[in-house]
């Protein structure tokens, strides 16, 4: 999926309206997401499940937090 500055692809778990057909026996959610220099994206995730956004490339901010590459946010 796409939108303005950035494209996800989904593979495990359920997010911004795609399911993976791989099956799991807990709720697990992976997601990749390229995002273009200066894009946002909101995601509304299970507030209950442990979150993480591993930085590949460049730098992003989560929740007002500054992440640089192979940093753990």
């Amino acid at each position: 999926m796409t939108g303005p500055g950035w494209r996800a692809r989904v593979f495990l778990g359920s997010l911004l309206g795609v399911t993976s057909p791989v099956r799991t026996w807990t709720p697990l959610l992976g997601a990749e997401v390229l995002l273009e220099p200066g894009a946002c994206l909101d995601l509304s995730v299970d507030p209950t499940h442990e979150l993480g956004v591993l930085v590949d490339t460049g730098a992003v901010q989560v929740g007002g937090q500054h992440t640089r590459r192979q940093e753990l946010a």
